[in-house]
């Protein structure tokens, strides 16, 4: 395929407009290492702005179209069907409560997981906390995230990162470097 076609084919798949009828790939049912490929193809687009045809290889983008083209696609009003990746708001509130102790409560810890990790990083973070303790649901089933439709959980029971293998705590702790804001 030349660049000029593949350019023409990633053309398609850029972000609808208010006024457009145009549709998107649902990406939530791609695997955590797939959405993350995907998205740094994505990042490469958009920062190449002028070079499009240097930026993405042949088969880059052959994979690319060939992962898109198995999805279904989403109309504008259209919820993403797969897992909600993001990390549990039971979770979130456990480490910020925990760093801000550590921190001699200085300030509250505000962490973005959802912009800041990648869908793997994710999924080793839940993967750490149920290692020691957690026993929650993940991938979260409900894609609704409002904090008023969540039934009361009770609180999240791990371990200390203190009694953690020094391997997963410095793992952990840098996922949680990464994810704060």
């Amino acid at each position: 395929m030349r660049a000029r076609e593949m350019h023409n084919k990633l053309d398609k798949l850029s972000v609808p407009s208010e006024d457009d009828e145009h549709t998107c790939p649902d990406l939530s049912l791609l695997s955590p290492e797939d959405q993350d490929w995907v998205d740094e193809i994505f990042e490469k687009i958009r920062s190449a702005k002028d070079e499009v045809e240097n930026v993405v290889t042949p088969a880059e983008g052959h994979k690319l179209l060939d992962l898109l083209n198995e999805l279904p696609v989403l109309g504008r009003d259209d919820e993403f069907a797969g897992p909600d990746l993001d990390i549990p708001r039971e979770i979130e509130t456990h480490f910020q409560l925990a760093k801000w102790h550590e921190e001699g409560r200085h300030h509250w810890p505000s962490f973005d997981f959802f912009r800041k990790l990648k869908a793997v990083q994710k999924v080793r973070f839940v993967e750490l906390c149920r290692k020691y303790g957690w026993e929650g649901d993940y991938p979260n089933p409900d894609r609704n995230r409002g904090w008023k439709h969540r039934k009361h959980r009770d609180p999240v029971r791990l371990l200390p990162l203190s009694q953690w293998d020094p391997e997963d705590e410095a793992e952990l702790r840098s996922l949680l470097d990464v994810a704060e804001v």
